[in-house]
């Protein structure tokens, strides 16, 4: 099978094609509006959010009605479908929690597929995993010029960290499509917004997660769940991730079926 993925800016185009390759689809790659770069008859197009109606290349697809779909929607189709999504919402001001959560479902052995965004190892962020579990980031970008939706919502994640952000309609969008036996990892103040619908367990970072320093060992920090003592973190890991991600991540992880302490283990490790 041959697939085509046509743009430039969507930030999930380069990782979708990385694991289309893994399945062992032939892929093909263009990044502008030359129809010269279009291969003749390729089984499927995938569109980039940024390509609109008026690119030449666009305008050649539409024309030979040749198959089309969204990153967001060949991934889904493609790998998604059977697995258990663990999405991270990021954004350009906070640290995303998917690096640490990747770890400690490696560390946990669960070897789960992982897609990131912007991630410099391209080994660890975009891989199919061996495991049912598959961590992405959700980024508010549209999916095509024919469906506006977010492209996370093709994703439909059953653990989802929440982040803060000023965009109810992107949390709305999210929130709505989660199972009821999923689970939200979010804090107070997203929880009781009255302009989100929750149908899933919550969890709140801050309320039921806390970290607090260890007295008399200040290089170490106790995490807690719902007041009780959970696991034991290093200062050098908290300090290195935050501590918000650090608990969102142990939290997502938990949902997964890892223990606490595995989790902080896990986190340990990456001391340095």
């Amino acid at each position: 099978m041959h697939v085509h993925f046509l743009g430039q800016s969507d930030p999930y185009l380069p990782g979708v094609a990385g694991l289309a390759e893994q399945l062992g689809w032939r892929v093909s790659v263009s990044n502008d509006a030359d129809i010269s770069v279009l291969p003749d008859e390729p089984d499927w197009v995938v569109l980039g959010a940024d390509i609109q109606r008026g690119n030449p290349a666009l305008e050649y697809v539409l024309n030979r009605n040749l198959r089309y779909t969204s990153a967001g929607q060949w991934l889904f189709e493609h790998v998604l479908r059977d697995r258990w999504v663990l999405g991270v919402c990021t954004t350009n001001e906070e640290q995303s929690s998917l690096a640490p959560l990747a770890h400690i479902l490696d560390y946990a052995g669960l070897q789960p597929g992982v897609l990131a965004t912007t991630c410099n190892d391209l080994s660890f962020g975009r891989r199919l995993g061996q495991s049912p579990f598959f961590v992405i980031e959700l980024v508010d970008v549209s999916s095509a010029f024919y469906d506006l939706r977010a492209a996370p919502v093709h994703f439909r994640a059953r653990t989802l960290v929440l982040q803060q952000s000023d965009d109810v309609r992107f949390n709305r969008s999210l929130l709505t499509q989660l199972p009821g036996n999923g689970r939200v990892i979010t804090d107070a103040g997203l929880s009781s917004n009255r302009h989100l619908n929750y149908h899933s367990e919550v969890e709140c970072i801050g309320t039921d997660w806390q970290l607090e320093v260890n007295k008399g060992a200040g290089d170490t920090y106790q995490l807690r769940w719902q007041t009780q003592p959970a696991g034991q973190l290093l200062s050098a890991v908290v300090d290195q991730f935050g501590s918000v991600v650090v608990m969102q991540a142990i939290a997502a992880a938990r949902h997964a079926g890892v223990a606490t302490r595995t989790a902080c283990e896990g986190l340990n490790q990456l001391k340095g």
